[in-house]
């Protein structure tokens, strides 16, 4: 290392090498911190998805709405980086997108949207903090009519 600084060509490779680390380490922490939001992303996505579909085959009452949406807390429960503390909120809209309180009180073929928003349990540094971090998927379904099998969960 001393042989590196004692020369005029050593020294300038150090500067480079004490500039270039940190940046490196950045971009590195970085892109994790971006990889954690995305999966958690596609989580949500997943569960929304699976939300509507379930609501849209079963739509019996509020017994099928509270297993349908045990869907959703399961998928997220089982992302490790949610870190066991979900603060999920669960909105219906119908065709009009005006918030309904329940979807499956919808007539037959009517048109709902579904949506589902996680707060991050985590800050992400140099962003903001975690108390206004939301990650939101919507996904749009209607109800069908036709008799079905048992619910299961």
């Amino acid at each position: 290392m001393k042989a590196l600084i004692k020369g005029e060509r050593g020294s300038t490779q150090v500067i480079e090498l004490v500039l270039i680390i940190p940046i490196f380490v950045l971009i590195l922490y970085g892109s994790f911190e971006v990889w954690k939001v995305v999966s958690v992303k596609q989580s949500l996505d997943a569960a929304v998805g699976r939300l509507a579909q379930c609501l849209r085959l079963y739509h019996g009452g509020d017994d099928d709405r509270d297993r349908c949406e045990s869907i959703i807390r399961m998928e997220l429960g089982g992302n490790n980086l949610m870190d066991g503390s979900l603060e999920l909120t669960i909105e219906y809209y119908d065709a009009s997108d005006r918030q309904i309180p329940d979807p499956t009180d919808l007539s037959c073929n009517a048109i709902f949207t579904v949506e589902g928003k996680v707060k991050l349990p985590w800050d992400i540094p140099l962003v903001s903090s975690g108390d206004n971090m939301y990650l939101i998927s919507k996904h749009t379904s209607f109800i069908e009519c036709e008799p079905r099998e048992e619910l299961t969960p």
